[in-house]
């Protein structure tokens, strides 16, 4: 699942690239390597984490004994954490100062409206150079001429309002709402993190680390009740908090007066964030009891109820 899920996600993230320098009137690349490549390091991280959280919904699906299953996704977790995501962080980092990857300048093309924070611009030609001659329309009755049409020429190309794609035509048609575009800037942010992170040392990239423990004690919320559904839903939503919390904690919008006064007194716990540190340990405390308890008793519960289906 973690080669297939990578190199869909990577071609999903290349996709996304091609879309952002994509002109309308332009055919569309359909495969760079590059932005292929960075896909893989970008989205590989979270291809690892979704895969052991669909481990424990398929041992929830598929009940059996559970040591066996629960030491393959200790085994797992920590050869992700461990191996595969900081050779990932190694070979982004390697890649990333080798290719020296540039935002590339893509001329717009002629013949279309594209609506600016003034007005419309019509191209009617555009030189290599930026500059342009065409025709502006002021659609918001800022200009004094009654018409409000006024041509240009040798005027440099007004594009200020695309970004971060390179035309506002294709901006408006596939940019991503909030629902999709929030995510990806958290996880972002998380992955920009988990590199600087890598970049400063063990000590920094074992801070980081601690989210991979807290993910790991997740496990334990698959025996909060009998209720498969139930269980399932709070593994996906516990995993999806712990990443939201580190995430505000790295960004800083996580109570930064409280975090930055504890920080002082546990800074024995990390060089960098020990904030960080303690929370996700005892998030992994607070789960792993849980899970510790709640396992022994459904445990013995199931032997009590096959002992009164014998009798």
């Amino acid at each position: 699942m973690c080669v297939v899920g990578t190199v869909f996600a990577g071609l999903l993230f290349m996709a996304g690239i091609d879309l952002k320098y994509l002109v309308a009137g332009q055919p569309l690349s359909l495969f760079s390597l590059e932005f292929f490549l960075r896909g893989v390091f970008f989205t590989f991280p979270l291809i690892c984490v979704i895969a052991q959280l669909l481990l424990i919904l398929y041992i929830i699906r598929h009940p059996a004994e559970h040591l066996i299953p629960f030491l393959m996704f200790v085994i797992i977790a920590l050869v992700s954490w461990l191996i595969l995501i900081p050779c990932d962080m190694q070979l982004a980092d390697t890649y990333s100062k080798k290719a020296h990857v540039e935002d590339k300048y893509v001329q717009l093309s002629t013949g279309y409206f594209r609506e600016e924070v003034g007005g419309v611009y019509y191209y009617t030609r555009i030189l290599p150079d930026g500059t342009a001659d065409g025709v502006f329309l002021d659609v918001n009755g800022s200009s004094a001429r009654k018409s409000g049409i006024f041509p240009f020429y040798g005027t440099s190309v007004t594009n200020a309002a695309a970004q971060p794609y390179a035309d506002v035509l294709v901006k408006k048609a596939v940019q991503p709402s909030e629902v999709i575009a929030y995510p990806m800037k958290v996880y972002s942010s998380l992955i920009e993190n988990a590199l600087s992170s890598w970049q400063a040392g063990f000590g920094a990239w074992f801070t980081f680390a601690t989210l991979g423990l807290a993910l790991l004690a997740v496990y334990g919320l698959q025996f909060f009740s009998s209720w498969r559904l139930l269980n399932s839903f709070l593994i996906v939503l516990a995993g999806l908090s712990i990443a939201f919390l580190n995430y505000l904690v790295y960004s800083e919008k996580f109570f930064p007066d409280f975090v930055g006064g504890l920080s002082e007194h546990i800074s024995f716990l990390s060089s960098t964030n020990p904030f960080i540190v303690l929370l996700n340990f005892v998030i992994f405390i607070l789960f792993a009891a849980f899970g510790i308890v709640m396992g022994i008793y459904r445990h013995k519960k199931r032997l009590a109820n096959l002992s009164d289906d014998e009798e």
